[in-house]
């Protein structure tokens, strides 16, 4: 028997759980808040900093995971997206719209106007994988959603790899955010602490961890790859918590498939 899980966009999935953060930091929602976690709940953080480590699933989490960083401070899973692939996913992340209303509904997206179909992360069109740039199509014509951070009251920092951060895309999503680049995982730790620690402003800090997902792909899921590079990620979690203790920040942790 085939098993379907839909996403609980009332109050269960990914799409809530970013309305709840908007709110958290004075932003205007674009769909009910998380069932598991109300925004008042960080009302009096000073920094919030949403942790996604893309790939990951809840299953997986509290299968390999159990008693580890991220499982013990598991408080339920959420659902994802549809489509829940990682472009469908980590654009509802920067926007807070489902795919049907941000319209990135795969990696590879027929953006009609242009005449191509692409990929929109890469922003770069399918087969010979030139920049549509090129083609005199530019990301403003692309993407319709505005970025989340537009709108909140709070100083936005992107965490996020060196070898996407200053990409078409990423330039457009995280539109007046800050933008500040690792090129490992003890870098990625590094940034997310200096974010926090670089004033006295409220902030709000989105940082990306891509690695899990593209060891997944290239090994698969359940191989011994995918094995390591979960627990490094488990490990640099905790260590995050660490070096943010007493800095009166609220650290949420999730991915586009599905968890907080």
């Amino acid at each position: 028997m085939e098993s379907r899980v839909l996403p609980a966009y009332g109050g269960g999935s990914l799409v809530n759980l970013v309305a709840s953060l908007v709110e958290a930091r004075g932003g205007p929602r674009r769909h009910p808040p998380a069932a598991l976690l109300d925004p008042r709940e960080l009302e009096a953080a000073r920094n919030v900093v949403l942790v996604i480590v893309d790939g990951l699933g809840d299953n997986y989490l509290m299968r390999q995971g159990n008693g580890g960083e991220l499982a013990r401070r598991r408080r339920g899973a959420i659902t994802s997206v549809f489509p829940s692939t990682t472009a469908s996913a980590i654009t509802t992340s920067y926007t807070g719209c489902t795919p049907l209303e941000h319209g990135i509904t795969g990696w590879f997206t027929y953006f009609g106007e242009s005449g191509y179909v692409a990929a929109p992360l890469p922003f770069r069109t399918r087969g010979d994988m030139l920049p549509l740039r090129e083609k005199g199509f530019r990301p403003e014509r692309a993407f319709t959603a505005k970025p989340i951070f537009e709108g909140m009251q709070a100083r936005a920092i992107i965490v996020s790899s060196a070898e996407i951060i200053a990409s078409d895309y990423n330039l457009y999503h995280c539109a007046r955010a800050e933008r500040r680049a690792y090129e490992s995982l003890e870098r990625f730790v590094a940034e997310v602490e200096a974010a926090v620690k670089s004033g006295p402003e409220r902030k709000f800090v989105y940082a990306y961890w891509p690695a899990y997902d593209a060891t997944s792909h290239r090994y698969g899921s359940e191989s011994p790859e995918a094995a390591r590079e979960f627990e490094r990620v488990d490990a640099a979690f905790g260590e995050i918590l660490e070096r943010l203790s007493g800095t009166e920040t609220a650290v949420i942790a999730t991915a586009d498939h599905g968890f907080i």
